[in-house]
């Protein structure tokens, strides 16, 4: 028992009980996190999922194609990812500092499969004494964009011949 204490539930921990289909995404999908690792996720766009967000405590980052550049870039130094609709944050230590990316409903097989690629062939970029963590990151956006815009390619050249 804790006198003067009360435990709750991490931000991690309300995702894991929670209804909705959260993606587990990021340096912890890809074994590259560290101790001060935040926690990312990818789930499919609807008003039940936004509103869970908010209700979460959850804060808008960005909206639209384009938002993963940063905010102080100009946009056309943003890495285009074509399946975002969304991000939120939630800030915190540990298991309560969570992204989400809210993901097109039409774009949700294309980010796991493009997520399933890039793990299973080791293609993304790790921070090391000549390739700054900054640098690999915009890199690593840089990949997710060409695997996805390769299956959306495919995905188009079959439908279109079917």
């Amino acid at each position: 028992m804790i006198h003067g204490s009360y435990l709750t539930k991490t931000m991690v921990g309300k995702i894991r009980e929670c209804s909705l289909d959260f993606h587990l995404t990021g340096s912890r999908f890809f074994n590259t996190a560290n101790v001060d690792s935040d926690w990312d996720f990818f789930v499919q766009d609807s008003s039940s999922v936004i509103y869970w967000l908010e209700d979460q405590g959850f804060i808008k980052e960005g909206v639209g194609y384009g938002l993963l550049g940063s905010p102080t870039k100009p946009p056309e130094e943003f890495v285009k990812d074509p399946s975002i609709c969304q991000v939120w944050g939630h800030s915190g230590q540990g298991e309560d500092n969570v992204h989400v990316q809210v993901i097109k409903k039409e774009m949700m097989h294309i980010k796991i499969r493009a997520q399933d690629i890039i793990r299973a062939r080791n293609l993304l970029w790790r921070p090391s004494s000549v390739l700054s963590g900054g640098v690999a990151k915009m890199m690593n956006k840089a990949v997710w964009c060409a695997v996805q815009h390769t299956l959306i390619a495919d995905s188009e050249r079959f439908t279109e011949h079917v």
